[in-house]
């Protein structure tokens, strides 16, 4: 590989490059996202 990248970032859907997610309103407060990791041991 020597340096040479494989992937190349492009934009979302909102038009940015990287993750985005949707945002609430200004006025609507504490915000928490939240998100669970499952594996499988393949042991």
């Amino acid at each position: 590989m020597n340096g040479e990248k494989r992937f190349r970032p492009t934009p979302n859907d909102f038009g940015e490059i990287g993750c985005a997610v949707p945002k609430p309103p200004p006025d609507f407060g504490p915000h928490r996202y939240y998100s669970w990791l499952y594996a499988l041991d393949n042991l």
